[in-house]
């Protein structure tokens, strides 16, 4: 492990000290490296300038927990990296909150060309669906409402194939039992 150099240990124990413009002497050396960082993750100079910013207040707030036998780099830059996976996280799963309002759209218009007695099945059937936990809802309307694969399910939603076979299994397991007394002697309505 690199050995922190003089200038950085002073300015580590001034902040520590309560010296606030010590920790902006550390910000003003290492902001540039943390915000490439988080530029090469997001591509996007705005977000990798607020995320770096919140990178360094997490490191402000827990300044107390840092080892000095590391370099403050390494350190803030491994708050950055959580500071990115949390960003990224939030905005996965506002992208999945979209897409699936995205597909209850295309779900309704679906129904709407159906006989009453069809339209009466299908709208139970995307109902038991949408009752789903959240983890097996996007994946059973993309495959099943957009006929998409398991490649293109694992793709869009930054899983392997295996997992999306997984957690369909899953979710057809829910989806016959909340939908047995609609095919008690068949297969739930879902087919593989």
């Amino acid at each position: 492990m690199t050995q922190a150099n003089d200038a950085e240990c002073t300015w580590v124990e001034q902040a520590l000290d309560g010296a606030p413009e010590a920790f902006g002497q550390l910000m003003a050396q290492y902001e540039p490296s943390v915000y490439a960082y988080l530029l090469s993750r997001t591509r996007d100079r705005e977000l990798a300038q607020e995320l770096a910013q919140e990178a360094f207040v997490r490191a402000f707030e827990a300044l107390e927990r840092f080892d000095r036998k590391q370099r403050f780099l390494q350190w803030v830059l491994g708050i950055a990296h959580h500071v990115w996976s949390e960003a990224r996280r939030r905005r996965e799963r506002q992208q999945r909150g979209l897409e699936v309002l995205g597909a209850d759209q295309r779900a309704r218009e679906y129904t709407e060309d159906l006989a009453p007695e069809e339209e009466a099945v299908s709208t139970r059937i995307l109902s038991a669906i949408e009752d789903c936990p959240e983890r097996y809802r996007l994946p059973l309307l993309m495959r099943y409402l957009e006929r998409m694969t398991f490649e293109e399910i694992a793709q869009q939603l930054d899983l392997s194939p295996g997992q999306v076979k997984g957690i369909l299994y899953r979710g057809k397991q829910l989806l016959r039992e909340k939908l047995a007394d609609l095919f008690p002697h068949g297969r739930g309505g879902v087919e593989s």
